[in-house]
């Protein structure tokens, strides 16, 4: 290499984890030779055999490619993604870089953007295609609608405010179990669902309105009797917001202006509600990202 006219400097080699970690000492040795040439080392296929976070420090390569097994059908609540995090956190900290490989669907691109991934291959840009067709057709590889998802990864997502302690409910349970809820858990609102997914939002509002004040008193009327044994589904609002957890967050913020009581719905990439947001949480979380930045400026 050294004989060529090629900048070392513009030279990847990518190793395998099992030809890497065959005979750790020696390939070290050999890697920190090629560091030293300006040669960058890539770990390819991480997390397919041997290689464990503890072994980047033994090995400073300059870029980890995450296998496409940890990508494929990637969600935010997955172990994947809490190890994609870590992964970037202590290789950007070496002073390393990440690749993903294998990102086919918008939702891969824009977790492993958010999780600060540096660069991505997959057919989502597209498949492999031959030098001179790069160089003939270069405008075919503009992604633009690509580029807005890398965007909207670096702000605020419905996921950062919404809360996953909420108290759900069967849509066919009686009022009585809900009003016995909301009295247990000092509630405002009660998720009703089936199959994991919501059908409606109860609130104590919702069920005072269909009780009397004279509830639980000498004076209790018949009429409450019978409406408690109704069912959830018979009085609960079945039209409310719902957003996915990658919702960019001034898209539910916009809802929650003009509607200050709403209960948002977050859902996940399987349409189960994984998660509520409220105009008390929206004001929370600005509340202590401006305490974060003050902090930061002093």
């Amino acid at each position: 290499m050294t004989q060529s006219d090629i900048d070392l400097n513009t030279v990847t080699i990518e190793l395998t984890e099992s030809a890497l970690f065959d005979n750790l000492d020696r390939q070290q040795v050999w890697v920190e030779k090629l560091r030293k040439l300006g040669v960058s080392v890539a770990l390819d296929d991480f997390g397919t055999g041997y290689s464990s976070f503890s072994y980047l420090n033994k090995l400073p390569v300059n870029i980890v490619k995450i296998d496409k097994s940890f990508v494929t059908d990637l969600t935010l609540d997955s172990t994947e993604y809490l190890m994609i995090e870590m992964l970037c956190r202590l290789t950007h900290k070496m002073g390393g870089k990440v690749i993903a490989e294998g990102v086919e669907t918008a939702s891969e691109l824009l977790l492993l953007s958010r999780a600060k991934v540096d660069m991505l291959q997959g057919y989502i840009f597209s498949k492999p295609i031959s030098l001179n067709n790069i160089l003939s057709s270069s405008n075919s590889l503009d992604k633009p609608e690509l580029l807005a998802l890398c965007y909207q990864a670096q702000q605020p997502l419905a996921s950062d405010v919404m809360t996953k302690e909420f108290v759900s409910i069967s849509a066919d349970e009686r009022l009585l179990e809900a009003k016995e809820a909301f009295t247990e858990h000092a509630l405002t609102y009660l998720v009703a669902v089936g199959n994991k997914r919501c059908r409606g939002v109860l609130t104590r509002a919702d069920l005072d309105k269909a009780l009397s004040p004279y509830l639980d008193s000498k004076s209790e009327q018949q009429r409450d009797l019978l409406t408690l044994d109704k069912r959830i589904h018979q009085v609960m609002h079945k039209k409310f917001y719902t957003f996915q957890e990658h919702a960019a967050l001034s898209e539910v913020e916009t809802v929650l202006r003009g509607q200050t009581d709403a209960v948002i719905i977050i859902n996940n990439d399987l349409g189960h509600c994984c998660g509520v947001i409220t105009a008390q949480l929206l004001l929370a979380y600005y509340h202590t990202h401006q305490q974060r930045e003050c902090e930061s400026e002093t």
